[in-house]
């Protein structure tokens, strides 16, 4: 059982707040995203809104499937009229198949081995799977961001 009560998330979002801190938003599929809009409707969350869509695969199927249908279902219901910067990461699967779509259609991409060991690429580390990302955002002409333009892209809060 997977439980956020309500009231639990608005705790977190007002402390989060507090502290100076951007939430990282993490949606594994409409529900999620629902939250997040009501959320910066009730003035918890400062946009730009930074959300992770999470697509899900072979261990755990509580998400949108990784495939095309899967992330636009999530595109679809990204809260609308609100400026949002979205990533997108396959738990318990492999990325790299949607890579070029979600940076195609504005997206970040949030990939590591704590998601998935990618032992069909051999014994990679968590570089070698970003040098793969970077050489597929470039194809895509697509600019890879520096640490201090993606600090800026989130447009942390002040203080």
């Amino acid at each position: 059982m997977y439980a956020n009560p309500t009231g639990d998330l608005m705790y977190f979002g007002k402390e989060v707040r507090a502290a100076g801190l951007k939430p990282y938003l993490t949606g594994f599929n409409i529900g999620f995203l629902r939250y997040a809009n009501a959320f910066a409707d009730m003035g918890l969350l400062d946009e730009p809104l930074y959300m992770c869509l999470v697509l899900t695969d072979n261990i755990f199927l509580g998400g949108h499937p990784p495939s095309l249908k899967g992330l636009q279902s999530h595109l679809d219901h990204l809260p609308a009229g609100k400026q949002v910067e979205w990533t997108s990461m396959t738990y318990g699967g492999n990325l790299f198949g949607l890579v070029e779509a979600v940076i195609t259609r504005g997206g970040h991409v949030s990939i590591g081995l704590g998601d998935h060991p990618y032992n069909e690429f051999g014994m990679p580390d968590n570089a070698e799977l970003i040098r793969r990302v970077v050489v597929i955002a470039q194809a895509c002409g697509r600019k890879v961001a520096t640490p201090a333009e993606a600090w800026q892209i989130l447009n942390p809060p002040k203080g």
